[in-house]
This record gives structure tokens, C-alpha cells and sequence, in this order.
């Protein structure tokens, strides 16, 4: 079965609309992660070459919490203002960083454009293995995809057994394309 001109039209519009409304990460704090899932997958890779220096960051959801979103979402959000993640250091011209926690440069990662774990699609992913974190860290992939014009959504997911599994979703200001 195919899909018709107009009903392809009426999801490309439905995607135009959605994605002109996320105008800054803290409206996705405490987002539902279905939301966030269907936001990401509709979002295309971040040009990892734009990215320089240092980028404060949000938690937006915790995807084991999700069955209870409703009772934890509060938690959440007050989670994401206290928690000492702070977002990611780029260096070396977008191809490698650093996440910032506390303020301090910790578990460094390489950036990459490969498949998405969750779709398949082209994504950037920032991987932590190979650089000599400590397990679970070095199990770890962040994934990112720009959302809106300055706003890019990541998902983490670890792998301590091999299979991929999402753990939280967080948000990001990122610069504008040219």
C-alpha cells in the first residue's frame, strides 16, 4: 500500500508545524520520552563541525521512568535543574569531546555520523568506547539530531550487555545552519 500525495503532504506539514514550536530545550524538560522518541526521529543529524567549545544541556525524560511519567515527571524536572551532568565540551573541530560535569571536562567521546540504534537513520553519535572510561560509561552512546533551527535532542543509550538500551533523553542548543 502506498501512501497518497496529499496524506505525504499532510505529514510533511504536520512535521513543519511540530518542529517550529520546540523554540528552546527548557520547553522539553519533562517531556513524555514517546514525544521526545517521535521529535528525534523526525529530526536530522547535527553538522558535528559546528559544534566548538562548550554546550549546557538539559535532562528531558528518564525512558525506564516512562510507565510512571505522569507520577515522576516532577522528579524529572527538578532533577535536570540539580544534577551535575551540564552538557558536552567539542573539540578538535567537531570530530571529539568531552562531557562537562559539574562545570569540570570528564568521560571523553568521539563524534561520528553512523546509524541510529533506535531507527537506523543517519544521526550524529557521540561514542565512548575505546578512550579509556570506566565501564558502564564505556558501553555508552549519545545520539543527536537538530530539531529545531538552534535545538538538537539526544538520547543515550547503554549497552553494558551488548544490546543497546535507552536510558534518558536530553536537549541541547546548538548553532544555526548556514
Amino acid at each position: 500500500m502506498t501512501t497518497s500525495e496529499p496524506a505525504r503532504k499532510s505529514k510533511r506539514a504536520s512535521r513543519a508545524r511540530r518542529m517550529a514550536t520546540v523554540d528552546a530545550v527548557e520547553t522539553l524538560v519533562g517531556a513524555h520520552p514517546v514525544a521526545l522518541r517521535d521529535l528525534y526521529q523526525e529530526g536530522t543529524p547535527v553538522d558535528a563541525t559546528l559544534l566548538g567549545g562548550e554546550h549546557p544541556a538539559r535532562l528531558l525524560a528518564v525512558e525506564p521512568l516512562e510507565p510512571a511519567f505522569f507520577i515522576t515527571r516532577a522528579l524529572v524536572r527538578g532533577a535536570s535543574e540539580i544534577m551535575p551532568w551540564r552538557g558536552k565540551r567539542f573539540e578538535s573541530g567537531g570530530t571529539a569531546g568531552r562531557d562537562l560535569i559539574l562545570g569540570r571536562p570528564a568521560f571523553r567521546f568521539r563524534c561520528e555520523v553512523g546509524p541510529s540504534a533506535l531507527d537506523g537513520r543517519p544521526t550524529l553519535r557521540l561514542a565512548y568506547d575505546g578512550l579509556k572510561n570506566p565501564w558502564p560509561v564505556s558501553t555508552r552512546v549519545d545520539e543527536m539530531r537538530r530539531v529545531g533551527e538552534t535545538i538538537a535532542v539526544g538520547v543515550t543509550s547503554i549497552a553494558p550487555t551488548g544490546r543497546p538500551r535507552v536510558t534518558y533523553w536530553w536537549g541541547m542548543d546548538v548553532p544555526a545552519e548556514a
